[in-house]
């Protein structure tokens, strides 16, 4: 992709890198000749049940409150599922000979039970010998087994003005642009990095709060999700040479300090709802910004060290579920690689589900609300969450605690 391409990407609601991200569902249609499977997921505003990818499989679930069987709700034409002999409406109620534990919909269990064991098993079965995955099932009033052969894939390593953009629009601009000078050391973009920047800034209100725009929405409270985005944008533009507004960063830590939750430790909806449970997204961003300026260590650790506890709802995230994850990891990764590690370790069952027979990474929303990724589309932002998860590993990008430049090269 020719990097004129950046000035359509400067204001998209992504940064760019997500977007590139996306491509390789592109690829794996043009390098197999097939469309990888996409499942068919509700928007998780239902209470009562959540959907989520079977993985490799090609199929997608259903798990209801204080259930342990995931319910097939769609089968994907000529998949793994359907080969084996799965089909809609069939309940696993064993896998690879183990029953597992009740599912709840509490985001404080992530993803506890059939789950966790559906995606540890896949992960076992791609990687051996024989490539089979057992599946008890029962179907109408019949118990049968059926052994699906899975395709061949490895482990997870160990190291495992009003009408101007939208702040978040502005923000995730800002963060592209940073990240790529600092890759490239090329400084093509830089004025529009000051833009966004400056536009930022001017939209921190006299008390610290910020909204989509100048005006501060309900009520005059803001939404801190946009506070912590707008310093993460700040930390990584003075990196490539811009003058952070002092003021303005000053103004808004107050806001952020005032939306720490005393129960969570991490950063909530707003001061007026700091205990709010949807924390990763929030509090992540924070804390990379908080380590990339090299600014109150003491509060970046803490609000790292929150999200290690809470590690469990990191998809949980203001209505979506791909910058909880993104932000989230980032965030620990910045402060503790060694929590890190073991934060990730627990989440492979999750990288497992997303994996396609293609290669590629499915959608996997959370719990609850994830509408937001909606307007993203679900088969890209599926892949570039995923992307990033893994990209944070690597230290590579600012936002995972990189710090060496130029390490991309020049385009």
């Amino acid at each position: 992709m020719n990097f004129a391409s950046i000035l359509f990407f400067r204001l998209a609601p992504i940064p760019f890198l997500l977007a590139c991200a996306g491509n390789l569902a592109f690829l794996a249609v043009v390098c197999h000749g097939e469309k990888p499977y996409q499942p068919k997921l509700s928007d998780g505003k239902s209470p009562d049940f959540h959907d989520f990818p079977m993985g490799v499989l090609s199929a997608t679930g259903r798990l209801h409150e204080g259930e342990r069987e995931i319910v097939v709700r769609h089968v994907g034409k000529g998949g793994v599922a359907e080969s084996g002999g799965l089909q809609v409406g069939d309940r696993i109620l064993s896998i690879d000979g183990q029953t597992p534990k009740l599912f709840s919909m509490s985001t404080d269990t992530g993803l506890e039970g059939p789950q966790e064991m559906l995606g540890k098993a896949l992960e076992t079965a791609c990687s051996s010998k024989s490539n089979l995955l057992q599946l008890q099932v029962r179907r109408g009033e019949e118990n049968m087994t059926m052994k699906l052969k899975v395709p061949a894939s490895p482990v997870f390593a160990s190291t495992f003005p009003q009408q101007c953009p939208k702040s978040w629009q502005a923000s995730s601009s800002a963060i592209l642009l940073a990240e790529y000078q600092l890759a490239t050391g090329d400084k093509t973009f830089f004025s529009d990095l000051k833009k966004c920047c400056d536009l930022l800034a001017g939209r921190v209100s006299g008390n610290g709060r910020m909204g989509h725009y100048y005006a501060v929405p309900y009520e005059g409270t803001g939404l801190v999700i946009i506070n912590v985005q707008a310093h993460l944008a700040w930390a990584l533009a003075a990196k490539c040479g811009y003058k952070v507004d002092r003021k303005a960063w000053d103004r808004s830590m107050v806001e952020i300090r005032k939306s720490v939750g005393p129960k969570t430790g991490g950063i909530g909806y707003s001061s007026r709802v700091p205990d709010y449970p949807d924390i990763p997204a929030r509090t992540g961003a924070m804390t990379i910004a908080l380590s990339v300026a090299d600014e109150e260590s003491k509060l970046a650790k803490g609000l790292a060290n929150s999200l290690v506890r809470h590690q469990a709802r990191m998809r949980h995230a203001h209505s979506m579920t791909s910058i909880g994850l993104i932000f989230g990891m980032a965030g620990i990764k910045s402060v503790d690689p060694k929590a890190h590690q073991e934060v990730m370790r627990k989440w492979i069952p999750y990288l497992e589900l997303c994996r396609t027979s293609l290669g590629t990474a499915a959608y996997f929303g959370s719990k609850r609300n994830y509408a937001g990724d909606a307007y993203l589309g679900y088969h890209p932002i599926g892949n570039a969450t995923v992307a990033l998860m893994l990209a944070s590993a690597d230290a590579k990008l600012f936002i995972h605690g990189g710090t060496k430049r130029n390490w991309l090269g020049k385009p």
